[in-house]
């Protein structure tokens, strides 16, 4: 399976003081996830890997564990373009926190937006971050991508170690016409955060414009796209979610100092379950 492994942000390596210190791997941090019924985290030594051609080490295997905190971002669209269902696709999201915020153990927060945007605190109690969504108004043109950016840039802020279950849900039909970033913007940082993007956009049969943005910055993140506000569908979505989460691991790559990490990688798995990787995940 080949992979193009953009630009990562280099993380952890202190290099010794003393002359006669050799220069220390630095680690990348890239996503896998196993698929299927009898899916589990696959480990460090079900994994090769290769940066064009040349073998690096598996350092380690990050997995989400039952009792990790999960940190989820909500990003809801309230430009005017939203507002036809507002309700409907407020209820879904609200449903999706219930089912993915367990209370007292992950923690959330909820980002509204139309031309600017509102991030709250840190919240430990999925009723408070639905008390912000209630209190959103409708109003404004759209600034998406600000909204994404800089939800990206608060996860890498309270983050405090490499785990998967950094994720936002986002809201929004993708039109955006008043942000000062770009798509690609609001996708590099959140690569840089470790952060996967999940979309939803409202109903349709087929991708315009706009859900193409969202499909693609879902895709560049590690994340997936639905359609549609259905409350029919939330259980299913939601145990979708939960499963991808408790299936995805951070392999640690450590590659010699001389390798330079800026071509393809190439993961191979020595393991009978059906594996995928991920947008490329840097801390």
């Amino acid at each position: 399976m080949i992979f193009p492994l953009l630009p990562l942000l280099l993380v952890g390596a202190v290099l010794a003081q003393s002359p006669q210190a050799t220069p220390q791997a630095e680690s990348h941090w890239v996503a896998v996830r196993t698929t299927g019924s009898e899916a589990s985290a696959i480990t460090a030594d079900e994994v090769q890997a290769k940066v064009d051609g040349r073998a690096i080490d598996i350092k380690s295997a990050v997995a989400q564990r039952e009792k990790d905190p999960l940190l989820l971002g909500v990003v809801l669209d309230f430009s005017h373009s939203s507002r036809d269902e507002l309700n409907e696709r407020n209820n879904f999201a609200e449903s999706l926190i219930y089912a993915l915020v367990r209370q007292g153990l992950d923690a959330g927060f909820v980002t509204l937006f139309d031309t600017e945007f509102d991030i709250s605190k840190v919240f430990r109690n999925p009723e408070e971050m639905i008390k912000r969504i209630r209190a959103g108004r409708s109003g404004g043109g759209t600034a998406l991508f600000d909204a994404i950016f800089n939800s990206c840039l608060y996860i890498h802020d309270v983050q405090r170690q490499p785990r998967p279950g950094w994720v936002l849900l986002v809201f929004s039909d993708g039109d955006d016409n008043r942000s000062n970033k770009t798509s690609e913007e609001a996708i590099h940082r959140c690569q840089d955060s470790g952060t996967a993007i999940f979309s939803f956009v409202p109903n349709g049969d087929s991708p315009d414009r706009g859900g193409r943005v969202m499909k693609s910055m879902a895709s560049a993140t590690g994340g997936e796209m639905y359609f549609g506000y259905s409350k029919k569908s939330e259980p299913k979505v939601a145990a979708h979610l939960k499963e991808i989460l408790r299936t995805t691991t951070l392999q640690e790559l450590s590659p010699p100092a001389a390798v330079q990490v800026k071509g393809k990688l190439e993961l191979r798995f020595k393991t009978k379950q059906k594996a995928e990787i991920l947008a490329p995940t840097a801390f």
